[in-house]
């Protein structure tokens, strides 16, 4: 009994940082930055060769410096042309890696994702996406001789080494997951677009375990829906809203994001966004698009019972768009007689 009543102590510690992260195992601000991540029917569709991008978020910064980190990088192609014209099917990877509490509780994942882009018009203005996601995860503690862990047989016998310690990297760690999502976006109008989708992750219902107690990690449904309206040649407003619930835990977050274009020729656009999760965070953001590069920072200021709290967040994007050079024979001219 004091054994289970010491390490269930210290193993909250580091729960904690899930609780900070409202009980999800992907938790963002800057969704529209993280495709792949929010929706695998996402993969591939944008125009161009390659995307890569990344978002690093340290929570609880203002007073726990490194205690709760995620780091998630992803790139994403659109490969093959699919049955009909204008269709095609995009591939991709997403790497996560989640650091939180002070003993290090770790969640590193690595998936790999399909989707396949059904035009619903011969124009191409509505499209349809199914998309599928899968790998590996995996959870485990940064440090297993960390001094926060301790065991009723280390404190009655001087710090020797419990049996228990060695048991916490065992089986039950490493698990297989699967996710799939929806998406439809159309455009409305010559200076608006319109998009939606759903996905769900933990189909397998994974479990994971850290001392022999398994425990299933349960289905996590997500929702996203976004319109971009272009108010003039420079001013876009893109009121977005996101939603997501695992377990008995639901979160809503809504946004909008308004760009100006400060410099046509070059392409460049400023972008300032304001967002709210209900009963939890005002969300501030601010970010610049420079041709086919986008940028962003948020900042969550909490209004929960734990004020003052905040989390930062650094997310980029870039498409690479690599195209041959066309291969034009020299026209022979003849002169005019």
């Amino acid at each position: 009994m004091i054994r289970k009543i010491l390490f269930t102590f210290c193993i909250c510690i580091a729960f904690t940082g899930l609780k900070a992260q409202n009980g999800f195992d992907v938790h963002f601000t800057q969704n529209h930055l993280t495709p792949v991540t929010l929706n695998p029917a996402l993969t591939g569709a944008f125009y161009g060769t390659v995307r890569v991008g990344g978002l690093y978020r340290d929570q609880w910064s203002s007073f726990l410096t490194n205690q709760f980190t995620t780091t998630s990088v992803f790139a994403d192609v659109p490969l093959l042309t699919g049955f009909k014209e204008n269709d095609w099917i995009g591939v991709g990877i997403s790497i996560y890696s989640d650091e939180a509490g002070a003993i290090g509780l770790r969640h590193n994942s690595m998936k790999a994702s399909i989707a396949y882009h059904l035009a619903l018009d011969d124009d191409g203005f509505s499209l349809l996406s199914f998309g599928i996601q899968g790998g590996f995860g995996q959870r485990s503690l940064k440090d297993i001789n960390n001094p926060l862990i301790r065991f009723e047989e280390e404190i009655l016998n001087n710090g020797a080494q419990a049996m228990e310690r060695n048991r916490l990297m065992e089986d039950g760690q490493s698990f297989f997951d699967i996710g799939a999502g929806v998406a439809f976006s159309t455009v409305l109008s010559d200076n608006s677009d319109f998009n939606l989708g759903i996905s769900a992750a933990h189909f397998t219902a994974p479990e994971i375990s850290l001392l022999g107690d398994r425990e299933k990690i349960s289905l996590r449904m997500a929702g996203h829906a976004k319109l971009n309206l272009d108010l003039s040649s420079r001013i876009t407003v893109s009121p977005a809203v996101y939603f997501q619930s695992m377990a008995n835990t639901t979160e809503i977050q809504l946004q909008g994001i308004l760009g100006y274009n400060i410099d046509p020729i070059k392409d460049i656009t400023l972008n300032l966004g304001l967002g709210y999760r209900l009963s939890d965070a005002i969300q501030f953001m601010v970010g610049v698009d420079y041709g086919d590069l986008r940028a962003g920072i948020a900042y969550d200021l909490t209004n929960s019972d734990l004020n003052p709290t905040s989390a930062f967040e650094l997310a980029v994007t870039y498409i690479f768009k690599i195209y041959a050079k066309p291969n034009i024979k020299p026209a022979v001219l003849c002169p005019r007689l």
